[in-house]
């Protein structure tokens, strides 16, 4: 195909709104984005890095403080009482500094 100097080809398609990205292309759409947002503004980059590091933090510590309060919960003193009726309530003494001296 023979082209003139000066020339040029623009392809555009239309939008179409009910039509959604697939996921692979999604994925390659961020990871572009990613890039340009890398050159553009690198402390853009490092603070998302930033959060990144710190939401993984965070989620160790929730998994550290839930695993705490399952031990407790396990080596605690569990008593149900029936009071009659539908309502009930439960009492708990758990050891150590949260529940030391109570019933």
């Amino acid at each position: 195909m023979d082209q003139l100097p000066g020339a040029a080809l623009a392809m555009t398609a239309a939008p179409q709104p009910h039509l959604q990205p697939q996921p692979h292309t999604q994925g390659l759409m961020d990871q572009l984005l990613g890039i340009a947002v890398a050159k553009e503004r690198p402390d853009l980059e490092e603070e998302k890095n930033k959060l990144i590091l710190q939401g993984a933090e965070n989620k160790r510590k929730l998994k550290e403080i839930e695993d705490e309060i399952l031990r407790v919960l396990s080596t605690s003193e569990v008593r149900a009482e029936n009071r009659g009726g539908c309502g009930g309530g439960v009492r708990v003494r758990a050891p150590g500094r949260w529940g030391e001296g109570r019933s």
